[in-house]
């Protein structure tokens, strides 16, 4: 019975073990997990958006008696701005505070500086944006303007026109508010 037994066991242990191996040769070495995916929409918008400063325009001396008696008193100014990249704006610039009315050489313009002793007393100028001195820095239509998505400086041509002879000395200055519409 010794010996039968121990063939029981040896059968039983080679059976189980043709058993576990069929299971085992039948699964695959790891599990494969099962998945779904789906697509995940990420948004922004980026809209139109600008930073401005603007610089005094100093024009220095203005001399009615000889040198700008026949030629105008001219400077360059600038106005920095950062806007959106591509973005389409319009820069319009008010006519100043002391526009209009008679000047120093007897005429008019649209805009004038204010002497600060005497209220009654001004010198005419204008802001161009091109120094042949031909488009002016409106207040309505404005010049266009094309943002760069970095700092830049937007030139203004000014002048003080010549012959303005009527003019006391004095100090002048006018403050003009300039806008970016985007």
């Amino acid at each position: 019975m010794n010996i039968k037994f121990k063939r029981n066991n040896i059968k039983l242990a080679i059976a189980a073990g043709i058993a576990l191996s069929t299971v085992t040769l039948s699964m695959p070495a790891y599990a494969t997990p099962l998945t779904k995916s789906g697509d995940m929409l990420v948004q922004a918008h980026v809209g139109d958006h600008c930073k401005i400063s603007t610089n005094t325009i100093n024009f220095g001396e203005y001399d009615p008696i000889v040198t700008n008696a026949t030629s105008p008193l001219t400077k360059k100014g600038g106005i920095d701005l950062t806007c959106t990249m591509a973005s389409i704006n319009s820069i319009t610039m008010s006519v100043g505070d002391s526009h209009g009315g008679t000047l120093g050489a007897g005429g008019s313009a649209t805009r004038r500086m204010e002497a600060a002793n005497d209220e009654t007393n001004y010198l005419a100028y204008e802001l161009y944006s091109d120094d042949s001195y031909s488009t002016l820095f409106d207040p309505t239509s404005g010049v266009s303007y094309t943002g760069k998505g970095t700092s830049d400086t937007v030139e203004i041509f000014a002048q003080v026109f010549a012959g303005q002879t009527g003019v006391s000395q004095d100090d002048y200055e006018d403050k003009i508010l300039v806008t970016i519409t985007y």
